[in-house]
């Protein structure tokens, strides 16, 4: 089941965007989140938060609609979007999509995409995405398959810890068996050759991070050199 959540951060639409609301099976919107559904004609399935960022007067809108209600206390120990994610997983989601997670705050954008990592989401393959961007957490002990367009830009980050046995195809530059270190910048900015890549890695956690619809003179030539043979 797709779950789409709408979270309080920056939101611009695009037709990426449009096609995976498009798709879905379940909306949550994060409390202030809800401001974006109303932009866009859209009633949640869900709301879910302290409810101190929605006016009132939307609030009785919604619930006329049939909309449910989570309410829980404003001081807690996990954000509204932790808590949604949650919720996700109870009602059934395997693929999770959040829009407006980024931008708004640098420690809730950090925090939100931290939030890959929870290991409750484990089964469930969870999406941030922005107009042009989109941001997965990949784990190890399998290969990846991951979707774009010819010259768009991917760059994988360690999380967490060094990342062992990566092995790139499908983009202009490749790795067998290599390590990707923590702290260290040799993933950032590698090239789709064409719409699939396959990312394998054997241990560890490996951020993606998918810039669409960028141009291949845009990488600069020092990134080439990062993935050389040493």
């Amino acid at each position: 089941m797709r779950t789409v959540i709408f979270a309080n951060g920056v939101f611009k639409s695009s037709r990426y965007i449009q096609s995976a609301i498009n798709k879905h099976e379940l909306i949550i919107a994060v409390n202030g989140g809800t401001r974006h559904c109303i932009s866009l004609g859209i009633q949640p399935d869900i709301i879910i938060g302290d409810m101190d960022s929605i006016d009132n007067d939307k609030l009785q809108i919604f619930k006329k609609r049939g909309t449910e209600f989570l309410i829980f206390p404003r001081h807690k120990d996990q954000t509204d979007l932790e808590l949604a994610l949650i919720v996700s997983i109870e009602r059934g989601a395997d693929e999770i999509i959040i829009l407006g997670g980024l931008g708004k705050r640098w420690d809730m954008t950090l925090a939100n995409i931290f939030l890959l990592c929870k290991p409750d989401l484990n089964a469930a393959t969870v999406r941030i995405l922005d107009a042009d961007c989109e941001i997965i957490l990949l784990r190890g002990g399998t290969a990846h398959t991951i979707h774009s367009e010819k010259g768009d830009l991917l760059s994988l980050m360690p999380l967490g810890g060094n990342v062992y046995g990566v092995t790139l195809s499908g983009l202009k530059y490749p790795l067998k068996n290599e390590m990707l270190n923590l702290g260290c910048t040799r993933g950032v900015s590698n090239l789709f050759l064409g719409k699939t890549a396959t990312i394998a890695m054997k241990k560890g956690l490996l951020l993606c991070v998918i810039e669409k619809d960028k141009a291949v003179s845009n990488v600069k030539e020092n990134h080439k050199r990062t993935r050389l043979p040493r």
